[in-house]
């Protein structure tokens, strides 16, 4: 399912607040979901941010969000926020933890970056390489940048 920014943010956050608002209750369990009789079709993970990611070709590293280890699972012997969540049976006062995230600096998240030849878009895997790459893959031989 191709999800802009905007729309994975905006239901990352309608999301988490009703799992806020629902004490025990499953990320699988809201109401909006197609499979439940609502409107929003089936997502990775039951996750906004990970659909997102994955539309966009990323990884973990770029999800739009600042998760307090730096991921929402278990990251070596940290666990994440998310972890945190499934193993306090659903907590409200997590979900509402995880609903008020913020998100990544736009300076440090870019989104995207496009050739400057043919306007092709692409997302940077870290933002750094919008520094060295700036064209798409069959134009980034050109030298006269």
């Amino acid at each position: 399912m191709e999800i802009t920014r905007e729309q994975a943010l905006a239901l990352h956050r309608a999301l988490w607040d009703w799992l806020a608002q629902e004490d025990g209750r499953r990320k699988e369990e809201w109401p909006l979901w197609e499979f439940n009789g609502g409107w929003i079709p089936e997502m990775a993970e039951s996750c906004p941010m990970c659909e997102y990611v994955n539309s966009v070709d990323g990884g973990c590293d770029d999800c739009l969000l600042e998760w307090p280890n730096g991921k929402c699972i278990r990251d070596g012997d940290n666990k994440g926020l998310y972890d945190k969540w499934l193993l306090s049976d659903f907590s409200k006062k997590i979900a509402a933890k995880i609903r008020d995230l913020p998100i990544k600096d736009r300076w440090e998240y870019l989104p995207y970056c496009s050739c400057p030849y043919c306007g092709a878009e692409r997302v940077p895997r870290k933002a750094k390489e919008l520094k060295y790459q700036r064209t798409c893959r069959p134009h980034e031989a050109r030298q006269d940048l």
